[in-house]
């Protein structure tokens, strides 16, 4: 009789990113937040959604919610205050 074996693999990958207030440009990452009105780190959609883990999706039903804030930049692409991702989520 023949005995089949079963393997199984995972593969866990975790990343963290640490935003510093030194390494980042002052034009879009040292500004204080329209909304709040505290200085925060305003982030990009893609750039928030992998700081906090999560994906776009996430991100975008938090902004519906009211749980996130941000603003649109000059260029018209909306930026995350990174402040509301610690008291909302």
């Amino acid at each position: 009789m023949k005995r089949w074996r079963r393997t199984e693999i995972r593969v866990e990958r975790r990343e963290v990113t640490v935003f510093r207030a030194g390494n980042a440009p002052k034009a879009e990452n040292e500004s204080s937040c329209e909304v709040c009105g505290r200085p925060a780190a305003m982030l990009g959609l893609e750039d928030a959604a992998v700081a906090f883990g999560v994906d776009l999706a996430q991100v975008s039903k938090w902004l519906e919610e009211g749980r996130v804030h941000g603003r649109s930049n000059a260029e018209g692409q909306l930026q995350i205050c990174a402040g509301s991702f610690r008291q909302g989520t």
